[in-house]
């Protein structure tokens, strides 16, 4: 039960995290440089995460004996 705490916890930290870059990075407020920047620290956080999850997902299919 604790590893369904933990893993809500960190999905909500980086949906946090990519919702605060991605309203950076849309707003009309901000400088180009600083959009630019947000938008770069959108993409490394989603893509570490989404190629984590997928390598978390390929180990526990490998060690159900699906893969």
């Amino acid at each position: 039960m604790w590893l369904w705490v933990f893993v809500g916890g960190y999905a909500a930290f980086v949906a946090t995290l990519a919702a605060c870059c991605l309203r950076v990075a849309l707003s009309r407020h901000s400088t180009k440089p600083r959009r630019d920047m947000a938008y770069k620290m959108f993409r490394l956080i989603w893509g570490a995460n989404l190629l984590g999850g997928l390598a978390t997902a390929v180990v526990k299919l490998q060690q159900a004996g699906l893969l």
